[in-house]
């Protein structure tokens, strides 16, 4: 592999190309390299589908449970599958599909999708009606699940890639804040703050957001 003189990986577009040749790989790039190099050769490209056709499947789970937590925090099947740059209507069949995270699902959009949720979990999509929708299907948010797998030290059963896990008790919390005050939230934000999250993710924890959770913060900060 060519590298520049600072011995990184070259990129395509600091390789001289062959003349007359527009389709890839760069000179000295394999089409793999060539291709996370960020090209668009149409070789390349070929090469990337090529191999994520031969790439054995991996279980949906992980990634049905991604994408029902992104609804829920808001992101439609528009945004997801722009994103992911597959169809809406594939995000939609795996967030309701008979099959949801029981089947199966490629290794290359599986992967795509996990990047995508480290990326947005704690931020909101602004879609009310992919977040009602979400929590009229009772899907779990990104706070019921954990990163840990079977053999893990400490596994509680909430890994979001084991097929067989189930999301961690008390993440249905935020139906009851209809009946708490302002007080009674801010007195539930202080304490997830102290497990250890963040104020905006003991929020979407609790779902509380814009106005509410302003006086919620204010409380909060008086009461501290």
């Amino acid at each position: 592999m060519m590298r520049r003189p600072d011995g990184q990986p070259a990129t395509c577009r600091e390789v001289t190309t062959r003349p007359g040749r527009d389709r890839g790989p760069a000179e000295h790039l394999s089409l793999a390299d060539c291709r996370a190099s960020g090209c668009d050769h149409l070789e390349c490209r070929r090469a990337e589908r090529a191999h994520g056709r031969l790439t054995p499947p991996v279980p949906a789970a992980g990634t049905v449970r991604r994408l029902r937590a992104l609804a829920w925090n808001g992101f439609s099947c528009p945004d997801l599958g722009g994103r992911l740059g597959v169809p809406p209507r594939v995000v939609r069949r795996l967030q309701v599909g008979p099959h949801g995270a029981s089947g199966q699902v490629s290794a290359e959009l599986a992967a795509a999708t996990s990047r995508l949720y480290d990326t947005l979990w704690a931020l909101h999509g602004g879609c009310s009606r992919a977040a009602d929708a979400a929590r009229r299907h009772n899907w779990a948010p990104a706070l019921a699940w954990d990163d840990d797998l079977p053999g893990d030290p400490w596994y509680s059963g909430h890994g979001i890639d084991d097929p067989a896990a189930v999301p961690a008790p008390g993440w249905q919390r935020h139906r009851t804040r209809g009946c708490l005050t302002a007080d009674e939230q801010a007195v539930e934000l202080a304490d997830l703050v102290r497990f250890g999250l963040s104020v905006n993710q003991a929020a979407i924890r609790l779902g509380i957001s814009g106005d509410a959770l302003t006086r919620v913060r204010d409380r909060l900060a008086v009461a501290s």
